[in-house]
């Protein structure tokens, strides 16, 4: 499988909040498993689906 990375900006639009709710859960290790590469950071958007799979909630 081929990962398609994606920006912050992306992966936040992806589940419907802003990029900086988004940065602010990867700095507390909540948000999507993410790549860092240098100074830059990119979410494989598979991982980013993924992860909000996981959180569907089953009332």
């Amino acid at each position: 499988m081929t990962m398609k990375l994606i920006t912050t900006k992306e992966a936040a639009r992806m589940l419907g909040m802003s990029h900086r709710t988004l940065e602010n859960m990867r700095g507390s290790g909540k948000g999507p498993a993410y790549i860092k590469l240098g100074y830059m950071v990119r979410y494989d958007q598979f991982e980013v689906e993924r992860w909000a799979k996981s959180n569907l909630v089953d009332s």
